[in-house]
């Protein structure tokens, strides 16, 4: 069996409690995960920017 290694990535930013926080939050997910190889419109982006919301 061959193992492959994981590449891991992390990023960190505050936003305000308000709907212009929560909006701009998902967006930056949605781009990051875009820029890490999932695209826009995969399971992954899509999950992890409900989630960002």
């Amino acid at each position: 069996m061959q193992h492959h290694p994981t590449t891991t990535h992390e990023f960190a930013m505050r936003f305000t409690s308000t709907p212009r926080g929560a909006r701009l939050a998902r967006r930056l997910v949605s781009h990051r995960l875009h820029e890490w190889g999932h695209s826009y419109d995969s399971t992954v982006n899509e999950t992890l920017t409900v989630i960002a919301a």
